[in-house]
């Protein structure tokens, strides 16, 4: 820098122009900026769900959330057994959609944080994994069968329910399920799974 080139600069304002140099440099080790999730779009009047998928160890659990209405919600903690943060995330959706034509809800806006599978299931990238593409194969299958469907990437910190029942379902057997249902203030809850089995 040129305020070191000049040879007649005593040293003491020399070293107090570095000072101020390095004082004005930001602190690496300091806090980086937070990030502001966007609100979510949800249109009003349609159906709208989360999904997330959890694997540690390679133990994997699935997190489900179906909103019907304002005030009529379904969530669930499923266990998947052994795999992959991919496979759960692909098996949460997968569970997901059946759980909805279960219930005959063929309109849905769908949001979840894995950008691999909401870019395979959008036909943004491909999917290279054979055992996964099996999986997104039945998703696609699935996902022909709603009148209206749409699947969006949110931030984790938009996703937080979804993510604690994927953990919750991390410690349950394969195929068991935990469903609470809440409806004008009601709470049911339940461990029997949907009738279907389509892990």
């Amino acid at each position: 820098m040129s305020i070191f080139q000049d040879k007649d600069t005593p040293a003491a304002i020399t070293a107090t122009q570095g000072a101020a140099i390095y004082s004005s440099l930001p602190d690496p080790k300091g806090p980086s900026p937070q990030r502001i999730a966007p609100e979510l779009q949800i249109l009003e009047g349609v159906p709208w769900s989360f999904f997330d998928g959890a694997s540690q160890n390679i133990i994997a659990g699935a997190g489900l959330i179906i909103h019907l209405s304002p005030s009529h919600s379904l969530k669930a903690s499923v266990g998947l057994g052994t795999g992959s943060n991919n496979y759960a995330e692909l098996n949460a959706l997968k569970l997901l959609l059946c759980w909805l034509i279960h219930r005959h809800t063929l309109s849905i806006q769908i949001f979840g944080d894995s950008q691999n599978v909401i870019r395979w299931v959008n036909g943004l990238s491909s999917c290279r994994n054979q055992a996964l593409k099996h999986i997104l194969g039945e998703v696609q299958r699935l996902k022909s069968m709603f009148n209206s469907f749409s699947i969006c990437h949110i931030y984790r910190e938009r996703n937080v329910m979804a993510d604690q029942l994927s953990k919750v379902g991390l410690h349950q057997d394969f195929g068991s399920w935990k469903i609470e249902e809440e409806e004008q203030g009601l709470i049911s809850r339940s461990v029997q799974p949907p009738y279907f089995h389509p892990l």
